[in-house]
């Protein structure tokens, strides 16, 4: 186990001391009275003291003339085999608290973290740990004269609790072999130390020279504040100077800032007397959302009466002319002459028969008969062409109702839509087509201007939509820009 960190508050001098400790020897100088005993008595306090300890020991410990806040004692450790930890004791008496985390494992039971504490140091008391690792200043002259001192200081430990004691001293003899190798390539740590008190020692000489030097820079160091003071009396003044140009430069921004205001506001009142003045002014009387539709609705009806006036010229008007019916021919009275022919010479052969008149009386008979027959069959035939012309004279009666019925609905749609016109045009107190379409080009051309002075209006005002009237806000702004 190594402890790489040391956090301690509230604990005798120290309020708030933060150590890092390196991975080889971590040496702690300072004068007398600075704390150095008091940072190794955290580390015992650390390992082996229990958090819930009282007395007046535990008394002492707190911070000189503090407010009374419990000490507070904070390690962090690696360790090769259970990885990298952290220990906090608080010793606030039967309020005490502990906890260690190592690795995904806390521990807040103070007895249970003290005996993890002990496999991790391999450390079974404190008293071996005061006999063998942490050795006090006043105890060094007498182990350095006396070695039998140190071994009745080990035995007399070995006696209390000898759990770990062969562990340790391996390790202690490694340790002391770590520290007290010769060898270059591989030196101990105290040849390591003794190299770096020699460094150290050039690193003095040289902060002397520096002290030397930094004597001479502190001469020139006031040599420059001297002239820094007399730059500072010069910049203070070109502030000054400068102070002066801004409020000049500003006092020129309001006035070019109140003189567009107002221009803006002088250019927004003469366009809203313009606009008020042509408003009163329309070429017509009726508005143009209104008017245009309506001149609309004209064009159309001069259409539609042109389009109806060239359909009814393009149409005969057949009600003038009188045309007869075809005749219808005559076919009953040969059909009865032909069937008494008929009758009357079937009984004339009939009856030369009868009388035996010879074949005179039959052929005669027969002659009466054909002559019945042929005027039976043209009594047919003109029976035939009266259906026909019946068929005839019936079509050509419905194609002059049904022309003279289209006319008619012609001209009712022709009297209709002239009337409508003259209604249109009668609403808008106009004479004809022409004159609404002139007053049609005057009103849009009048809304059109207005319509633009209206975006000029709104454009040069902006954003800045006074709530005043534009006039009395055209007078503060030239007031303004005077004063400016």
């Amino acid at each position: 186990m190594r402890i790489t960190r040391l956090h301690v508050r509230d604990l005798q001098r120290h309020a708030d001391l933060d150590l890092e400790l390196a991975p080889g020897i971590t040496v702690i100088r300072g004068p007398n009275e600075a704390g150095k005993t008091t940072v190794q008595r955290a580390i015992e306090l650390a390992l082996f003291r229990k958090v819930t300890a009282t007395g007046a020991e535990m008394e002492s410990l707190r911070r000189w003339d503090g407010d009374g806040s419990a000490p507070t004692i904070e390690l962090e450790f690696s360790d090769a085999e259970a990885g990298p930890g952290r220990l906090t004791k608080t010793f606030a008496g039967p309020r005490g608290q502990a906890r260690l985390e190592q690795g995904e494992e806390t521990i807040e039971d103070p007895t249970a973290v003290d005996l993890r504490l002990a496999d991790l140091t391999g450390l079974p008391s404190d008293k071996f740990f005061h006999s063998t690792a942490s050795v006090h200043h006043h105890e060094l002259d007498k182990l350095d004269k006396d070695e039998s001192a140190l071994r009745d200081r080990l035995q007399a430990s070995m006696s209390v609790d000898a759990r770990g004691t062969s562990q340790a001293r391996k390790k202690l003899k490694e340790a002391i072999h770590r520290y007290e190798r010769e060898g270059a390539k591989n030196p101990g740590q105290l040849l390591q130390d003794r190299d770096r008190v020699a460094a150290l020692e050039g690193e003095s000489a040289a902060g002397d020279a520096a002290l030397r030097q930094l004597a001479t820079d502190q001469a020139a160091l006031s040599a420059a504040r001297t002239a820094q003071l007399a730059a500072e009396a010069r910049l203070a003044d070109d502030r000054r100077q400068l102070a002066v140009s801004d409020q000049a430069v500003e006092l020129s921004r309001r006035q070019a800032e109140a003189s567009g205001r107002y221009g803006r506001y002088r250019r927004a009142a003469e366009l809203r007397d313009e606009i008020l003045a042509r408003d009163a002014a329309h070429p017509s009387k009726i508005e143009l959302g209104v008017l245009q539709p309506a001149v609309e609705r004209l064009r159309a009806q001069e259409q539609r009466i042109g389009e109806l006036k060239a359909a009814l010229a393009d149409e005969p008007d057949v009600s003038r002319y009188d045309v007869g019916a075809l005749p219808t021919p005559r076919w009953r009275r040969l059909a009865l002459a032909g069937l008494a022919l008929a009758v009357v010479g079937v009984f004339i052969a009939l009856g030369g028969l009868v009388a035996q008149l010879g074949t005179a009386g039959g052929l005669i008979g027969l002659v009466v008969a054909a002559v019945g027959v042929v005027l039976a069959g043209l009594a047919f035939v003109q029976q035939r062409r009266s259906h026909d012309i019946a068929r005839q004279n019936v079509l050509r009666e419905n194609e002059i109702a049904r022309r003279l019925a289209g006319r008619s609905q012609l001209e009712q749609q022709l009297k209709d839509t002239e009337e409508a016109r003259t209604n249109g045009l009668a609403a808008l107190e106009l004479a004809d087509l022409p004159q609404a379409e002139v007053l049609l080009a005057a009103e849009t051309e009048h809304v059109a201007s207005l319509r633009s002075l209206a975006a000029e209006y709104k454009g040069v005002l902006g954003d800045e939509q006074p709530t005043d009237d534009v006039a009395r806000v055209r007078d503060t702004a030239a007031a303004e820009a005077e004063q400016a």
